[in-house]
């Protein structure tokens, strides 16, 4: 687990402190003084941030802004209220805690990355980030933008996940239909050497399939490259955010046409399959193929989760009085992120099934 406790100041917050309030870092001098909307801000900025509580703003014999340690309280109840802070926002902002200064004046340091799953909001609706030394509210072109950016990652990042699980299974079917189609064509040719027009026949339809199959596997090659052309066009569109709006509707007529388009190459590639089936029902049913994409989003689930427990019980130690304590506190852990992920997760199954109580406890004890 990572080390949460520093007996002296981190040479990066002495840095910290040696600046004014602004965009990187803001002073807290109070645990009570840090609400959802720092963290939220933070979160929506594109470089993240820090709070310092436990420090004041001052001014040193230049007249310069820079912090000063006044302490706090640095114990787990203090933690634990800037942990539902962020646990108050949609979705969760993540977050590091730790302690410094322990040998004088301890004081607490909270870093907050950038988000990847922006915009985020409090559970009020407020959307902030942070501008010009403090946080304010999103304006809405600069909302509008990272939201677009956002659907035209997960666009992206869909589309060539579903693209790459095509040509891979399309080359595999590939391989294995003509590994059939040798081995029936050696197997005709010793049953009918006398019959020309036999063979003629087969390696006829052998190149045929073969033609099919390599025209299914262009398509998915096609659709691929659409899936560039979209992101593409959806990066333009928060070029200029005078022109945000107007940009975001060409970005949805233009990925209306692209649509329309990966229809007609999918009803084009179920045509061609349709006529494999027609053709080699005995081989068919000797190469069938599952999609990939639902177990790849189950793998990403677990990744999830098996980052997720360590680190939550790294706070849950602090408070828990026993391991009974704690194993009970991990359990409702699980239910609650359970029930967060069953609200989020694409696929047929619940979480539960993807990640079982027993596995997630080995994970938060580090087994």
């Amino acid at each position: 687990m990572p080390k949460t406790e520093f007996k002296t100041i981190r040479q990066k917050t002495e840095n910290l402190l040696s600046q004014s309030e602004g965009s990187e870092v803001d002073f807290k001098e109070e645990v009570g003084g840090v609400e959802s909307e720092d963290l939220v801000a933070f979160a929506n900025s594109p470089d993240g941030g820090f709070l310092l509580i436990g420090v004041s703003e001052t001014e040193n014999n230049q007249g310069q802004q820079r912090g000063r340690v006044v302490g706090c309280d640095v114990s787990d109840g203090a933690k634990q209220r800037v942990l539902g802070q962020a646990q108050d926002c949609t979705p969760t902002v993540p977050i590091d805690i730790c302690v410094e200064n322990t040998n004088a004046t301890p004081f607490l340091r909270v870093d907050i990355p950038t988000g990847t799953d922006r915009p985020y909001c409090t559970n009020g609706g407020r959307y902030k980030i942070r501008g010009d030394g403090r946080t304010r509210a999103l304006y809405p072109t600069e909302l509008l933008n990272l939201f677009v950016e956002e659907q035209a990652n997960r666009f992206r990042e869909r589309f060539e996940s579903a693209a790459s699980g095509i040509e891979s299974s399309m080359e595999d079917l590939r391989l294995k239909v003509s590994s059939k189609i040798e081995r029936l064509l050696l197997e005709l040719n010793s049953q009918f050497d006398d019959t020309r027009e036999m063979s003629e026949e087969l390696e006829s339809l052998r190149k045929k399939i073969t033609k099919a199959v390599d025209e299914i596997f262009q398509s998915a090659r096609e659709a691929a490259h659409l899936s560039e052309s979209a992101n593409a066009f959806a990066e333009e569109a928060h070029v200029d955010a005078s022109e945000a709006k107007r940009s975001a509707d060409e970005t949805k007529e233009h990925i209306d046409q692209l649509s329309s388009k990966l229809k007609g190459k999918l009803s084009g590639i179920g045509s061609r399959v349709d006529l494999l089936d027609r053709k080699l029902d005995s081989i068919m049913d000797a190469t069938n193929s599952e999609d990939p994409t639902e177990d790849w989003e189950k793998e990403r689930i677990r990744e999830a989760a098996e980052s997720h427990f360590p680190l939550i019980t790294a706070t849950l130690q602090t408070v828990a009085d026993s391991p009974t304590e704690l194993e009970n506190m991990i359990e409702e852990e699980y239910r609650e992120y359970a029930d967060r992920m069953n609200q989020r997760i694409q696929i047929e199954d619940d979480f539960e099934d993807v990640v079982g109580l027993e596995e997630a406890k080995r994970w938060a004890m580090d087994e």
